[in-house]
């Protein structure tokens, strides 16, 4: 695995190589439900409900890995929805999985840098992101961008990463997937703000992000004798010692998790 640097066209080749057929055979293997992210189904549940999704709307997953959130939210409330992700495999794997699972109809996806997005303006009700824009370091042109391609009124609601301090940390398991440019929640508001949305809600779900990590840790032992077969022993175990030291991380150290849900400023 590789070191990312963003989540830019130019760094496509190390994305597929960070979240390629080894991590995913894990996920797999485990039945985490597709999910990529540090958070599992239960925080992404806990975000939608209160982003008044319904069969009218129209959602923008960004940086949508292989489509498990752009599913759940398709299945859970009838709407349509568009996945964006910068890694081919992923874009591939994500169609594979949702007609499998029958969505097709609801859900679709493409391949496209997300900070340079073709959509006519005010296209979707809602943008949504499930713990990868810690990738983007411009966030503000991310917003911006969500912003522009929003309805009047529409709604961004996202997880990820952000620190209590801003310090310049650089963390062990960045050396797995990549550097991540994680902010403070106040930094995270104001540049929300200053790229036109009002702030409706802000959660702290560290301990939500953890009790998935610990539960993810345990499937991953008890299906040990599966995950050493394949991707291999070397590769379980550098994903229990990222997991606990992610843990560790979030219990004693500068890191937490976040749920933000925001509305475009008229």
């Amino acid at each position: 695995m590789t070191t990312l640097t963003n989540g830019a066209s130019q760094n496509r080749h190390q994305i597929e190589e960070a979240y390629g057929s080894a991590f995913l055979s894990i996920i797999d293997t485990i039945e985490r439900g597709d999910m990529y992210g540090v958070v599992t189904e239960g925080p992404v549940h806990s975000l939608t409900e209160k982003m008044n999704i319904d069969t009218s709307s129209r959602v923008l997953d960004l940086c949508c890995g292989i489509g498990g959130p752009a599913r759940l939210i398709a299945k859970k409330y009838g709407s349509e929805v568009v996945g964006v992700d910068i890694s081919e495999f992923n874009i591939q794997e994500a169609r594979k999985r949702t007609q499998q699972a029958n969505l097709s109809d609801k859900v679709r996806f493409q391949r496209a840098d997300v900070l340079d997005l073709t959509f006519k303006d005010e296209s979707f009700t809602h943008v949504f992101g499930c713990d990868a824009w810690v990738y983007i370091q411009n966030k503000g042109e991310l917003y911006q961008q969500a912003a522009k391609l929003l309805v009047a009124d529409g709604i961004l609601g996202f997880t990820d990463f952000r620190v209590l301090n801003p310090k310049n940390t650089t963390y062990w398991w960045e050396n797995i997937f990549g550097t991540h440019y994680i902010e403070t929640a106040e930094t995270y508001e104001n540049l929300l703000q200053t790229s036109g949305f009002t702030i409706l809600d802000h959660t702290d779900i560290t301990r939500m992000a953890i009790d998935g990590l610990v539960e993810t840790a345990g499937r991953m032992i008890a299906r040990r004798d599966a995950l050493h077969a394949n991707p291999g022993p070397q590769v379980y175990c550098m994903m229990h010692e990222f997991i606990m030291t992610l843990v560790h991380d979030y219990i004693f150290g500068n890191l937490r998790h976040g749920g933000y849900m925001c509305k475009k400023q008229q």
